[in-house]
């Protein structure tokens, strides 16, 4: 039975209101925390862990010391006239956030109930109209499962229509739990080779493709747009983008979408001591894009 909405809490690191590339209309996105999947080329380095971080902008860091004084833990230090944190000597408590001046620190991730969220979802009901509602994002969603399926269920609840973007690396009971409540699913189709997807993600690609194919057969209404990021390099050739849509193509109420790889979350790596796999990887070019949709576009439907 599931816990009441009230009772059952998770890890938020971001709702982002009025967003238009999360499903259909004008949505609010919400965000947990933690994703049991390493893509090279993730532009949200900070979802990855289930446990709240630290993120440090140095360039807004003003080299006051304020943090260094604050912190119980002594995780901060000087190194010349740079301020560097000791990630495993930090504890997370955030006395160096409260201290600095520039607000060039801050905790990412939030614990929250379900209630919580729906109500803030709920702020922005006037804006949804007939096609747009909330979008449950990440990381990965469904590592916070019974979360994820509260936070539905509540805003059901509300008449605001449900939306779940997610790469489907879960057991088939998480994934159709939460289908009940969904009115429209988004999944990531990285590549079909799944040794080349364990590579490059971390894991292996056949429970996705199981998953993708069970939620076709036992939930047709729901609307399924399997979602393709374009990483030359990793998924841009030929072969894999026909194997791709193909794979797409077998399945009703379906579209196939490509997304182009971008470098938009760079920054974040330097944030929280990271280093970026990619940073040699170049976008492709818009006529690579079009060219690669029209090819695809022969054997499934595109958006």
């Amino acid at each position: 039975m599931q816990e009441p909405a009230a009772n059952t809490t998770g890890t938020v690191f971001n709702i982002q209101r009025f967003s238009v590339h999360d499903g259909p209309g004008i949505r609010t996105t919400v965000f947990l925390k933690g994703c049991p999947l390493r893509c090279r080329w993730c532009c949200n380095p900070e979802s990855q862990s289930i446990q709240p971080e630290i993120s440090r902008n140095t360039a807004r860091c003003t080299g006051c010391g304020a943090c260094i004084a604050a912190c119980p833990e002594k995780a901060l230090h000087r190194n010349g006239d740079v301020i560097v944190l000791d990630r495993q000597r930090c504890k997370t408590c955030a006395s160096c956030v409260a201290h600095c001046p520039a607000d060039a620190i801050s905790v990412v991730g939030n614990v929250m109930s379900a209630f919580e969220v729906a109500e803030q979802v709920c702020e922005d009901a006037l804006f949804y109209r007939d096609e747009g509602g909330m979008t449950l994002s990440g990381g990965e969603a469904l590592l916070q499962h019974n979360f994820a399926t509260a936070i539905c269920i509540e805003t059901h609840k509300a008449g605001i229509s449900t939306a779940l973007e997610t790469s489907a690396f879960v057991k088939w009971e998480v994934l159709r739990q939460v289908c009940q409540e969904l009115d429209y699913l988004m999944i990531d189709i990285k590549h079909m080779d799944s040794a080349k997807h364990k590579a490059w993600t971390g894991v292996n690609n056949e429970s996705i493709l199981h998953n993708i194919a069970g939620v076709s057969k036992e939930f047709p209404y729901i609307s399924l747009r399997l979602r393709c990021p374009v990483i030359p390099g990793f998924n841009d050739d030929e072969d894999n983008i026909i194997a791709t849509a193909r794979f797409a193509g077998q399945f009703r109420n379906t579209h196939l979408e490509f997304l182009p790889y971008h470098r938009l979350g760079e920054g974040k790596y330097t944030n929280l001591g990271r280093q970026y796999a990619l940073k040699d990887t170049v976008p492709p070019s818009p006529e690579r894009m079009a060219q690669l949709k029209t090819l695809a576009g022969n054997y499934a439907a595109m958006v």
